[in-house]
């Protein structure tokens, strides 16, 4: 099953590792020292390892190394270093990061048919993330914008992997807007998404989600028993990103 699971990132973050390479001259992250391949944690981020998850992106990229490769892995570097400082609460510097990310988007080199280092769009992440951090910022409308942007594109690639991703996150913002029946209707989806591709990651978030729903609806007691079934399903992938949003209900 394709999921966000520890063991699957450990295999991307890997890939990652060999096409950054250990001899480079020219560091992403001034002062953090890169991982060599075959080294560190590779389950940092999903694992919610914000320390360890800060060396991966630190690999240092120059264009003489790989054809194409580089490329690939320095709009990943700029996501991965922007969605690490955005769980560190650095949200300021994560937004400058997410930008370069998505300004270095090229279709042709970075859609998911074509990357040598994740199953989903770089672009769908940055965007995604992108509005979260603006709605942590206070730019609720640039959120909407970013947020609407991560869908259109993930309906162009018809990827259904990097589908999930800015569903998730549009299903999120709603809630954070007060827009419940848009939380819904995006968590629906995202539900439906999961189960026809087989997602437990996603899946997972579906029914986290749907819990929110009906806590914000008065339905208390149906609410914690979704919950609990998502963060149970969530806790068997590996996986502890973003965890304490679910217990937070």
């Amino acid at each position: 099953a394709r999921t966000h699971g520890a063991d699957r990132f450990g295999h991307y973050i890997e890939r990652y590792q060999r096409l950054c390479g250990p001899g480079s001259e020219t560091g992403l992250y001034t002062g953090v020292r890169a991982v060599p391949p075959g080294g560190g944690d590779a389950s940092a981020l999903p694992r919610a390892d914000w320390p360890v998850a800060l060396l991966f992106p630190a690999g240092r990229v120059t264009n003489s190394t790989r054809a194409g490769g580089a490329g690939v892995a320095s709009g990943w570097s700029y996501d991965v270093l922007g969605l690490t400082l955005c769980h560190l609460g650095e949200l300021s510097s994560a937004l400058t990061y997410l930008e370069q990310s998505i300004s270095l988007y090229d279709p042709q080199m970075h859609s998911p048919d074509r990357s040598q280092v994740s199953g989903q769009d770089p672009k769908v992440t940055g965007l995604s993330y992108a509005a979260w951090v603006l709605w942590h910022l206070g730019y609720p409308n640039q959120a909407r914008k970013k947020i609407d942007e991560a869908l259109i594109l993930a309906q162009e690639l018809a990827h259904p992997f990097s589908m999930a991703f800015p569903l998730s996150f549009a299903a999120i913002l709603h809630q954070r807007l007060g827009e419940i029946q848009g939380m819904q209707e995006r968590t629906e989806a995202l539900v439906t998404l999961s189960r026809e591709q087989h997602f437990p990651y996603w899946l997972a978030w579906g029914a986290i989600f749907q819990g929110a729903v009906l806590a914000e609806r008065g339905q208390s007691q149906e609410g914690i028993a979704q919950l609990e079934q998502g963060l149970n399903t969530m806790r068997a992938t590996g996986a502890e990103l973003n965890r304490s949003y679910g217990l937070a209900w």
